[in-house]
Formats: structure tokens, sequence, C-alpha cells
């Protein structure tokens, strides 16, 4: 399968606030970082989510990743992964990643799905029955992701490569799941 890697340098808090209320209206996740902490949730709106120096959405169909830039003004560093062309060219209806002002990235891109549960990121802690948060004894909090099933969280990805060589470039985060 065919995937398309673009780029934005120095998107601004509101483009990007629309950009992702936009490619996620339908819904999606989120991963936000800062050097204390971390957050893992349903996506919700953007704005919340840009409060954080640096995160990611993904879906099914795209991940879009954003770090915020030092300086005065608050731009940000976008990477957007989609094997959906269109969401890249645009479809006539909605304007594609290009069309705002996004780069592609040279391919051509070759990407990997995950085969069910072989491919997936598992997250830390275990739920038991009844209980409203995960536990892992080796990190002194209570931890809380977007699924409401007891069990192992998994974060299933897709691989993205470079065709002539097959050398994994990209990781592009796609659903949550449990076990």
């Amino acid at each position: 399968m065919d995937g398309y890697v673009a780029y934005h340098r120095g998107l601004d808090s509101q483009a990007l606030g629309r950009l992702l209320d936009r490619l996620f209206a339908e819904g999606g996740y989120y991963v936000v970082r800062k050097i204390e902490d971390v957050d893992i949730g349903s996506f919700a709106g953007a704005e919340a989510l840009l409060a954080w120096p640096e995160g990611q959405a993904f879906s099914s169909e795209i991940e879009v990743r954003w770090q915020k830039l030092s300086g005065p003004k608050e731009l940000y560093w976008v990477l957007a992964l989609t094997e959906a062309e269109e969401l890249v060219q645009g479809n006539g209806k909605e304007p594609g990643l290009l069309a705002q002002g996004f780069v592609e990235v040279a391919g051509p891109w070759e990407v990997e799905a995950y085969p069910g549960r072989r491919l997936g990121i598992y997250l830390w802690g275990e739920r038991k029955e009844g209980r409203p948060d995960w536990v892992e004894t080796r990190i002194p909090r209570r931890l809380r992701y977007p699924i409401d099933e007891a069990g192992r969280v998994r974060i299933g990805h897709y691989r993205y490569c470079l065709r002539d060589s097959r050398v994994t470039q990209y990781i592009r985060l796609a659903e949550v799941t449990y076990e």
C-alpha cells in the first residue's frame, strides 16, 4: 500500500487547531507530551492539546504530529502521515495538505499494515474488571487510557518504509485497542 508524508515548518496555532479539528472531526486519539508529563485520550478538540509543547493525533486514516518551535511567535513544526492521497492532494471539496503550505517528503513510501495483533505498542499497566484506572507497579501513579474495557491496552500502527531500501522511517499510530 502507498503512503504519503508531508511536513510544514511554521504553522501557527490557529491554523494547526483548525487542521486538527477538521481531520479528526469523526474521532481519533491523541498523545501529548512535555518533560514532566504525558497524556493519552480520545480526541475531543484541538484547543486543550495545543497547550502542550508537542503531541500527535491519530485515527485509522491519518496521523498528525506537532512540536512547538522556539521563538517569539507560537509556531509549530508539523508532520502528517497517511495512506489517503486525497488528504494530501485535496478532493475538490476540501483542500489537501499541500494547498495549506505542506511540503511532500520524497518517497516513494511503502506502508506495511499491521496484520491483526502482531504490530502494536503495548501501554503500561493492566486494568482489572470494575476498576477505573490501569495500574503498573513501576509507575507511581494511576494511568488513564481512552478505552473502557479491562485488560492490556495496545496502539496499533503502520510502518512507513522507503520502497527501495525497505528501511522503516516512520511508525504511524492508527488505533487504540485492548486485549
